[in-house]
């Protein structure tokens, strides 16, 4: 019996980081990247990352639940 389940979200913690690396790209290529515009970046990733963790978390315990419900 095939299980059917979401599985890691790889697509969307690769589409999280390649917004974040072509925002950083495109910032530093204008030549203006001061330490307020890093911190921006950084609280912007930090918290598409923490996003991306509690969906994910949710996923895989969604995930556990029904595999043990249906093997209980």
């Amino acid at each position: 019996m095939k299980m059917r389940g979401h599985g890691f979200p790889w697509s969307k913690l690769l589409m999280v980081l390649l917004v974040f690396a072509a925002g950083f790209i495109a910032h530093d290529i204008s030549g203006e990247v001061s330490v307020s515009c890093l911190r921006g970046h950084a609280v912007y990733f930090t918290n598409s990352t923490w996003q991306l963790l509690q969906h994910t978390t949710s996923a895989i315990k969604s995930w556990a639940q029904e595999l043990l419900t249906r093997a209980g």
